[in-house]
C-alpha cells in the first residue's frame, strides 16, 4: 500500500474539512458462504482502506476531528485464531502503520 505519512494526511484532510465531531469508519469482517468458518475472500471497505490502508477484517478506525487523534479499533488475535488462519500482525503493528 502506501506509507504511513499518506494515511495520516488524509486522516488531516477529513478532519480539517469536517471540522469538528467523530468519524467513525468500520470496517468489513469476514462474510460465511454457508457456515461461519467457510468464508467469501476477504475484501476491506474502500473507505477504511483509504484512510488508513488495513486489510484486516474487523477493526474499524476512529477520528476525533477536534483533538486530531486517531483510534484503532480491534482486538488483538487469539492463540486459536492464529491456529486457523496463520500468523497475523498485532494490532499495535497495524496501528503503526
Amino acid at each position: 500500500m502506501f506509507a504511513a505519512a499518506t494515511y495520516a494526511q488524509r486522516r488531516r484532510q477529513l478532519a480539517g474539512r469536517l471540522g469538528s465531531g467523530v468519524v467513525l469508519l468500520p470496517g468489513h469482517g469476514d462474510s460465511p458462504i454457508n457456515y461461519r468458518d467457510n468464508a467469501y475472500p476477504f475484501r476491506q471497505d474502500s473507505t477504511l482502506l483509504y484512510f488508513c490502508g488495513i486489510n484486516q477484517p474487523d477493526v474499524a478506525l476512529l477520528i476525533d476531528c477536534d483533538s486530531g487523534r486517531c483510534t484503532l479499533l480491534a482486538d488483538e488475535p487469539q492463540p486459536d485464531d492464529i491456529v486457523w488462519t496463520g500468523p497475523v500482525p498485532e494490532r499495535a503493528a497495524l496501528a503503526a502503520s
